[in-house]
């Protein structure tokens, strides 16, 4: 049985799909398929058949990173093969890394 959110997603691809592509489109089908605080938070571009996603929080990096597969099939449902054949995660102005501290551990985590 599928979610709520899983037919929304569905019929908005269908109506979308047709559409031809745009940056408004573009924009669109980023938000529908990471959420609004996410779109918020990155930059979505696509060229030659790749969308490129930039994040410059190391957080929503990871989250991006960790979900892409799942983000690409949901960009290739809206925007097609022709324009979403592969997704990339980008870093912006450098390692996205979080720093280590003085124990080596990743700043936030627990001792």
């Amino acid at each position: 049985m599928k979610s709520i959110q899983q037919l929304a997603h569905a019929v908005l691809a269908n109506v979308l799909r047709p559409a031809p592509y745009s940056e408004a489109k573009l924009q669109c089908a980023w938000r529908l398929s990471v959420g609004p605080d996410l779109a918020r938070a990155s930059q979505v571009a696509a060229a030659d058949g790749t969308v490129s996603a930039t994040v410059d929080d190391a957080r929503w990096h990871r989250e991006v990173h960790r979900s892409r597969v799942l983000i690409g099939e949901r960009l290739r449902a809206i925007l097609g093969d022709a324009v979403a054949r592969d997704f990339r995660v980008l870093p912006t102005g450098g390692d996205v890394r979080r720093s280590r501290g003085a124990r080596g551990r990743t700043m936030g985590e627990e001792p």
